[in-house]
């Protein structure tokens, strides 16, 4: 619903919708074969990618500070969780072993991972064991910090300029 808001173009919306529902139609069915299992991941990425981009879009247009900036940074954050997801899916299905989970790994195991790798939390019930999925969470949990800090620091800017004027 952000990108909606934020989006000025009907391509980008028809874009939005053609890779929401493929992507729904493939997580349907993504168990049947190996080729639809990595299809799914990559058609979400996509769509979570563009999301991301289009938001980011609007928050750094020059204008004043307002709630909509919070709820698109806000927005942006949780969307991060999301696209850190398939990657950490991906290589879990194609290298054995990748993470160690107490019980059978499902997608929505590595999204719980994804939020606690990006928030900077860690519990530690979800431990990356091969030395790719280990970079890619090192690479999640400087980017989930490094969002904060910047990103807020640039709506405190926004906000002070607007106050000087």
């Amino acid at each position: 619903m952000a990108c909606i808001y934020t989006s000025k173009s009907y391509k980008d919306l028809l874009l939005l919708g053609v890779l929401g529902a493929v992507s729904f139609f493939l997580f349907m069915l993504y168990q049947d074969t190996q080729i639809i299992s990595i299809a799914n991941p990559v058609i979400t990425f996509l769509f979570f990618g563009l999301v991301f981009i289009r938001l980011m879009q609007y928050v750094f247009q020059p204008k004043s500070v307002s709630i909509n900036d919070v709820l698109a940074l806000s927005s942006g954050y949780l969307i991060l969780g999301v696209i850190a997801a398939p990657f950490f899916f991906v290589i879990d299905m194609q290298l054995e072993n990748a993470f160690s989970i107490p019980k059978g790994v499902d997608f929505y195991d590595l999204l719980y991972f994804s939020y606690i790798t990006l928030t900077g939390v860690g519990y530690g019930d979800i431990v990356p064991v091969h030395q790719l999925a280990k970079s890619l969470a090192l690479c999640v949990g400087i980017i989930g910090q490094l969002y904060l800090a910047i990103l807020v620091g640039i709506i405190i800017g926004k906000y002070l300029a607007l106050e000087n004027e």
